[in-house]
């Protein structure tokens, strides 16, 4: 995991002391309410009296601290992108589609087989762009130049 920030996970050193400022005004509030009354009869001044709930507060927002600082330095996980330069040439490839193309003179058909070929040269195309215009009687862009030959497929 990067994190865009780095520097502000320092701050995370930080949180040691605030905890134990938290600690020290715990322990100095409890001094002063059992200045005043003995241990047994706090729970009778004050209903609900549970000093234990003041660590769990003091611990969340520890822990809240902590994690507001680990956003702040901005955790990045996932892809890194780079632009590349690739070496390819455009190919654009005119097909017949006319009538005389479903002659059986060829197995299965002239239209099958010359459909297969495309197939066959799309395989050993890597960084080459490829474009397919089919034709009878006018010219029709079925797909445009792409390095997506599972697109073009379709």
């Amino acid at each position: 995991m990067k994190f865009a920030n780095p520097y502000l996970l320092n701050l995370l050193w930080a949180l040691i002391p605030v905890f134990g400022i938290m600690m020290y005004g715990i322990r100095k509030r409890k001094k002063i309410l059992f200045g005043f009354a003995k241990a047994d009869m706090v729970s009778l001044l004050i209903p609900g009296f549970a000093p234990e709930r003041r660590w769990i507060k003091a611990g969340l927002i520890t822990i809240g601290f902590g994690f507001a600082i680990v956003a702040l330095a901005e955790p990045q996980l996932g892809y890194k992108w780079e632009k590349t330069t690739q070496k390819g040439v455009d190919i654009m490839i005119a097909l017949d589609c006319s009538k005389s193309m479903l002659a059986q003179d060829i197995n299965p058909n002239r239209l099958e087989r010359a459909k297969r070929e495309i197939i066959d040269l799309l395989h050993m195309m890597k960084s080459d762009r490829a474009g397919l215009v089919a034709f009878s009687g006018r010219a029709i862009l079925q797909c445009p130049l792409t390095l997506d030959h599972e697109a073009f497929n379709y």
